[in-house]
């Protein structure tokens, strides 16, 4: 396990691994937890880290427009961010502020296209995630069972899904090595980030 001794470092070496994650399958960063504030209540999910832009200090997810998380961020668009490495022993916690991507959007185009239909057809299900139903098929609409309809039904499901993209501006780092506990906060202030170490 390295040790990261700057924290020049561990920022390039937080951003490599979002960026890795990205691509691959097994990668610890690509399933990260997220939160929202429903109501006066947090909510969290997992998701699937779909994108990452260092340039810009951005995340990238998708989702259902139906979903409570949309609700959420329309609500009040703060996003917190919760990574954790079981092999290296890192935590990372971000905060952010999300953009949600509608229909029409270049970015919802690109990602729509660049999205396979096994994925797609996630959006296909006939009600709003969470909803109560009979039995596990019944969220289904029969259409995609049918090999002649399935392509026309998971193409009618794009109008529900949505892109989420989120604009890092605080880090909060930590690691569990066998030579101590280490971390590290960065915060993005007028146009570059300020950090320290902290007290684990």
């Amino acid at each position: 396990m390295k040790l990261l001794e700057t924290l020049e470092e561990i920022r390039e070496d937080i951003w490599i691994n979002l960026l890795e994650s990205v691509d691959q399958q097994g990668n610890a960063f690509r399933y990260p937890v997220i939160a929202t504030l429903s109501g006066d209540e947090p909510l969290q999910r997992t998701v699937v880290l779909r994108n990452t832009y260092v340039s810009n200090r951005t995340l990238l997810i998708h989702t259902d427009k139906r979903s409570r998380k949309i609700d959420d961020l329309s609500n009040n668009p703060a996003l917190s961010w919760l990574f954790y490495d079981p092999r290296r022993r890192i935590q990372l916690h971000m905060k952010s502020t999300a953009t949600i991507h509608e229909p029409g959007s270049e970015l919802h185009e690109n990602e729509w296209n660049a999205t396979d239909d096994s994925e797609r057809r996630m959006y296909s299900v006939k009600h709003p995630p969470g909803t109560a139903v009979d039995k596990p098929t019944d969220v289904w609409p029969g259409q995609i069972w049918n090999p002649a309809t399935r392509n026309k039904q998971i193409a009618l499901s794009k109008p529900h899904f949505r892109v989420v993209t989120a604009e890092i501006y605080h880090m909060d780092w930590l690691q569990l090595h066998p030579e101590g506990e280490f971390r590290a906060i960065f915060e993005w202030k007028e146009g570059a980030w300020t950090e320290t170490w902290a007290c684990p």
